[in-house]
């Protein structure tokens, strides 16, 4: 048998390579979206700029069989009121457009394959973070994205997210950042990046699992 083949975008960095890597090791051929980062994976490198719809509809035309799609790729940072607006384009296009757009234009594959999606959604697109209305939003649209997609795709394609919560601290977050954290956190811990991983590979197997955002917070989103 052929091996299962997955694409994950922003497979360089962070969540994503953690995600590709587990993948690899679960003994999927792997298509690796970067943008101007590096891997060490091996497996078909495609790059592009995700905000950018011709770039994405590249990608697409780059894949020709596909069993797993994992939307991870997406920008984060704080927005004021004021600037709040300057960022929705950009936010939007990245976080909500990307996602959207790959599942769409992959869907006829993925249906050939009775393949998966799995979605990195985020605890904030459930609960409001201040100082970050676009992202928020446009993890929303995330939830709703998997729902909807989950509903549409049915029965060949099952769609699900994965709502990390305290998984990683954000890129140069001082030390003090994760203690005050781990505070706010039942299990008194933060997840890694690993934990949000092995969610992927479980949501990517679970051939009964459709629809649903399976929250890893470590119980951040009881208190």
């Amino acid at each position: 048998m052929e091996p299962k083949v997955a694409l994950v975008t922003g497979a360089g960095v962070r969540l994503g390579q953690a995600i590709a890597h587990r993948l690899h090791q679960a003994g999927y051929e792997l298509i690796l979206h970067l943008h101007r980062s590096a891997s060490e994976l091996p497996g078909r490198i495609v790059r592009g700029d995700l905000s950018d719809r011709a770039a994405v509809e590249k990608i697409v035309d780059h894949v020709d069989r596909l069993d797993l799609l994992v939307n991870n790729a997406a920008g984060f940072h704080p927005s004021t009121l004021e600037n709040a607006l300057q960022d929705w384009d950009e936010l939007r296009k990245l976080n909500l457009d990307a996602p959207m757009l790959l599942s769409l234009g992959l869907a006829d594959r993925l249906k050939a394959s009775r393949g998966a999606i799995v979605n990195i959604a985020d605890i904030y697109g459930e609960l409001p973070l201040k100082g970050h209305l676009p992202y928020c939003v446009t993890k929303a649209g995330v939830v709703m994205l998997t729902r909807c997609l989950a509903l549409e795709l049915a029965p060949e394609v099952r769609v699900n997210a994965v709502a990390p919560g305290a998984a990683l601290p954000p890129s140069g977050a001082p030390p003090e950042y994760e203690e005050k954290l781990k505070q706010r956190i039942p299990l008194q811990r933060v997840g890694g990046a690993e934990s949000i991983a092995e969610t992927v590979l479980f949501l990517a197997q679970a051939d009964f699992v459709t629809g649903q955002v399976l929250r890893v917070d470590g119980g951040r989103t009881l208190t």
